[in-house]
């Protein structure tokens, strides 16, 4: 493929700019393009070209483009175009905030997941009966979804519930699925294992489930009982999501701008790893 297209993604204010400034400067032996994805205000043209960045130091050339979850597909396919007019070959490293459209806007090859060090442990997972109220939610959309295309709502008989389609009775039947033993069993498969692990994580956190390298710039946090234990549950979560019996390291909590600690040399030999095979 004539682009490599990296998505460095998390919440704000967690170093994806300072990370994609790195990987120019000590892990391609090239200078990668960086396309930065802003939300557009309300009163913004999202479909508008992209407007000029003063671009990170390492990069060859970097554009922001303003977008909303309905143009957020052609915003980006049309930025990778104008890469793809300047270098038939390049490796474009897209930012952006952890919006779940920009996770899905392009079928990237592969994803880095770039967090602040938490300070407070619910920050990042919810609380248990958070967790319970979204995979309550989840099984009443799936529910609802299913009886919108397929109609698979029916009563004890086996026929087709005439009030299969009232809210009320989705809401009475999911709870009913949700103690029933296939759905235990299918959170216990590595599909339901990766929406479970979603449904622990607050939103602004889920796209590290689906990410190749989790990176906790602890700069210039030192390491606290928050900290220990969220690293902690991610390695747990990371590990149940990633259930393809490949054992690979994913998470590095390290301070990017130290060049004496010891993790960062391992998370720039990974980062090295992933440039270098996309899949």
């Amino acid at each position: 493929m004539p682009l490599t297209v990296i998505l460095v993604t998390g919440p704000r204010n967690g170093g994806k700019t300072a990370l994609v400034d790195l990987i120019g400067r000590d892990v391609l032996d090239h200078a990668p393009h960086h396309i930065r994805l802003v939300p557009a205000e309300p009163t913004d043209d999202a479909t508008g070209p992209p407007t000029s960045l003063a671009p990170p130091t390492h990069v060859a050339a970097s554009i922001q483009a303003r977008f909303t979850p309905q143009s957020i597909m052609d915003v980006l396919t049309d930025a990778l175009r104008d890469v793809r007019r300047t270098e038939r070959y390049a490796t474009v490293l897209v930012e952006g905030d952890d919006a779940p459209c920009l996770r899905h806007a392009f079928p990237y090859d592969r994803r880095v997941f770039v967090m602040p060090a938490p300070t407070e442990f619910h920050a990042v997972f919810r609380r248990p009966r958070e967790a319970a109220a979204a995979l309550r939610k989840v099984m009443q959309d799936t529910e609802g979804f299913a009886a919108e295309m397929f109609g698979l709502l029916f009563d004890e008989t086996g026929a087709q519930s005439p009030d299969a389609y009232a809210p009320e009775e989705r809401r009475r039947r999911s709870a009913k699925a949700m103690e029933s033993d296939e759905v235990r069993r299918f959170l216990s498969t590595p599909l339901g294992a990766e929406i479970a692990s979603r449904i622990q994580l607050q939103p602004g956190y889920q796209g590290l489930v689906e990410s190749d390298i989790v990176a906790i710039n602890t700069a210039p946090e030192a390491m606290t009982e928050a900290m220990r234990e969220c690293v902690q549950c991610i390695e747990r979560l990371m590990a149940r999501a990633h259930q393809n019996g490949v054992h690979r390291r994913f998470l590095y909590c390290c301070d990017p701008h130290n060049g004496d600690d010891p993790v960062r040399a391992k998370l720039l030999r990974r980062l090295a790893e992933v440039c270098d095979d996309p899949l």
